[in-house]
């Protein structure tokens, strides 16, 4: 079956799904977009967001359900356990993996387009590089409105970002103590859902080379962003996450 994935290349939640068709070894097209300009293969699938998974006449669009798809046709390990239907409460790996959805890649978000946005041309060009050949002809010169519109469209205030940066502090702090009794991975001895999208959703904050897609280059960054990078690569949770991609973070 052929598969396409329609993505924000550098979105970390275009990368958890990326990073999931590729542990089931899942040969799919991804047809890449830039910010705003994902409208143009979203919306007729009848969202506003990406990443959507088109295969065949089905089409999956969130990302926990594209990990959800991935274990039920693909060939890898499970990333989520089986469970019957007598099982109503979640166990440890979807516990883990919905606070990463909906607290840490949110928070990360916000803590990295405060740093971005604020150096425009450092990030305009990075963009540019990003993105396909006719979207980067319209991107140069209309970067000015794509900038104000991820400001208000993700709220990105300097109080908020500082509320996001506490968020995202905790929930590493917390991936540490979990690793401390020297368990390989978060819920045990296999790699899963939750390492999956721990490494996915918080891989801007360690820029790492495995990740999926390009992200914006530590040579000429901000000093901001660069220190953010090294603050977060020092810590016992961003060591991890090198691991990850290192050791788990499977290519095409």
């Amino acid at each position: 079956m052929p598969y396409a994935l329609i993505t924000i290349p550098f979105s970390h939640f275009c990368e958890k799904a990326r990073w999931a068709l590729n542990h089931h070894r899942l040969g799919f097209e991804e047809q890449a977009y830039l910010p705003l300009f994902h409208l143009i293969g979203a919306l007729p699938s009848g969202q506003r967001s990406v990443p959507i998974l088109k295969a065949g006449e089905k089409t999956v669009g969130d990302s926990t359900d594209i990990l959800h798809f991935c274990d039920q046709v693909g060939s890898g390990t499970r990333l989520f356990a089986e469970r019957s239907l007598d099982d109503a409460e979640p166990d440890a790996i979807e516990t883990w993996e919905e606070e990463f959805d909906q607290r840490l890649g949110p928070a990360v978000r916000v803590v990295v387009y405060d740093v971005l946005l604020a150096h425009a041309a450092y990030t305009r060009d990075f963009m540019v590089e990003s993105g396909p050949g006719w979207q980067r002809q319209a991107i140069r010169p209309g970067f000015g409105m794509l900038r104000q519109a991820i400001s208000k469209s993700y709220a990105i205030t300097p109080a908020r970002a500082q509320r996001a940066r506490g968020r995202i502090d905790d929930i590493f702090a917390r991936v540490a103590q979990t690793l401390a009794d020297g368990r390989p991975y978060l819920t045990g001895d296999t790699f899963s859902a939750a390492d999956l999208t721990f490494g996915s959703l918080a891989g801007p904050l360690v820029s790492p080379a495995e990740y999926g897609a390009a992200l914006p280059p530590l040579e000429g960054a901000p000093d901001a962003l660069k220190r953010l990078t090294e603050e977060f690569r020092a810590t016992a949770a961003g060591e991890y996450l090198l691991r990850l991609y290192a050791n788990d973070r499977i290519q095409a």
